[in-house]
């Protein structure tokens, strides 16, 4: 996983849009008026938002006093299908060369099909339309994020707006033949020394997202597809480039989904382990 670029525009103005948005309810005819009065509160949440973010403070924010109808009504402007989101998620996944890059960077394992807020709009309704309080994601990852969102007084998950991840490695993956199987294991480390504070938040976020088990149960058709290239190739290059050619491969994929892109650290160790090389190359 790697840092993502955030909302560019002004946060106020993206709410502003979500509320006009919202169409009328003849049922409850007051419930877009109801919103605006809260406006000078929620811009000043914003505002106190987007100053703590550019900070990395937001452990310091307060949600607002706030009744529990009012909290209702703010939180019901978040929709994922509705026309700002969708503008939004848009915005989020498209690269800065235009092709649009839809998977979830929470866990790169799928593609993003909903937003994840950051600080949790169950705490923060306040925040529930914030564009940089909104990140893309897969519904899998939104499931399984706590609305814990602090670990005593700092973050407890990555907040990939903010946090970047440095070229160390702290994600491993051991791999051995039994009876004629590729076994996975995935599991997280600080051998390299990374700080604290930020392995700390790496350690919360997989194991909060179980992601060394999805990995490791999302490894098997990539070995195979592996394994179907490295026998289509044997006939025309020799192992070392075999190995090369794909270690370049790996070497790009890990500059687009960060230094410890799981299937890139898979790949590459299905190389590097010469039992399980001759293997995927001879599997029969």
């Amino acid at each position: 996983m790697n840092k993502i670029k955030r909302y560019p525009d002004d946060s106020f103005e993206f709410h502003n849009e979500v509320l006009n948005s919202k169409h009328f309810r003849p049922k409850d005819p007051t419930y877009k008026i109801r919103i605006k009065a809260l406006g000078p509160q929620v811009k000043a949440q914003f505002d106190c938002h987007d100053k703590e973010f550019d900070n990395d403070n937001l452990h310091v924010l307060k949600p607002c006093n706030l009744t529990k109808s009012e909290q209702e009504d703010l939180k019901s402007l978040y929709d994922y299908d509705s026309k700002p989101f969708q503008r939004l998620n848009l915005i989020l996944t498209t690269r800065d060369n235009g092709h649009i890059q839809p998977v979830c960077p929470l866990c790169t394992i799928n593609n993003a099909n909903t937003l994840d807020h950051q600080i949790p709009k169950t705490k923060f309704p306040e925040l529930s339309d914030h564009p940089r309080n909104l990140i893309p994601c897969c519904s899998e990852c939104n499931s399984y994020k706590s609305d814990n969102w602090l670990n005593g007084p700092d973050r407890r998950y990555l907040n990939l707006y903010i946090d970047t991840l440095p070229d160390k490695q702290y994600l491993f993956v051991n791999l051995s033949l039994e009876s004629g199987t590729v076994k996975v294991e995935f599991s997280i480390d600080n051998r390299e020394g990374l700080d604290p504070v930020l392995y700390k938040k790496i350690e919360n976020h997989y194991g909060d997202l179980k992601l060394c088990k999805r990995f490791a149960n999302n490894s098997y058709n990539i070995i195979s597809e592996l394994g179907n290239m490295i026998s289509g190739l044997c006939s025309l290059l020799s192992d070392d480039d075999i190995k090369n050619y794909i270690e370049k491969k790996e070497c790009e994929m890990r500059r687009v989904y960060g230094f410890n892109y799981w299937k890139s650290l898979l790949i590459l160790e299905c190389c590097r382990k010469e039992d399980i090389f001759q293997f995927l190359k001879n599997p029969y």
